[in-house]
């Protein structure tokens, strides 16, 4: 049993004798994160603004925090990603890079994948499809 994948609560999970921890809903978007070993995978859905992305900042550098090997943020489900969202991702990747993390972004859909393609940061980041969870 702790090899069976679960989807429960918008977040893929790895059942094992840890709980996953789960977060918070934000106003604007709704962050929900699970956690394996070593593995943190975080959704996001809504927008990711100026009124949304220190909230997703907190919850990745919370992630960062915990000596994790890697931190997948899905987000399937933004609808907006302004300057502020993007600065957060910036930001997320450089530390994670920094701490020797995996940090990729998981089903880039057609409102993210326009802002970083007009960034030219579409290669800046490692991009996983949207079909892939996150043990595959």
């Amino acid at each position: 049993m702790a090899d069976e994948k679960t989807q429960a609560s918008g977040c893929f999970s790895q059942v094992s004798s840890r709980p996953a921890a789960s977060s918070a809903l934000s106003r604007f978007g709704s962050p929900c994160s699970s956690t394996t070993s070593r593995l943190w995978w975080l959704t996001w859905a809504g927008q990711v603004d100026m009124l949304t992305g220190s909230s997703l900042q907190s919850h990745l550098n919370k992630a960062l925090a915990s000596r994790l090997a890697r931190l997948i943020v899905d987000v399937s489900q933004v609808s907006f990603l302004g300057s502020t969202g993007l600065s957060v991702l910036i930001n997320i990747q450089a530390a994670a890079t920094h701490q020797g993390i995996t940090f990729q972004l998981r089903g880039v859909g057609p409102a993210v994948a326009r802002v970083l393609q007009v960034t030219k940061l579409d290669s800046f980041f490692e991009i996983l499809p949207a079909e892939e969870g996150p043990l595959g």
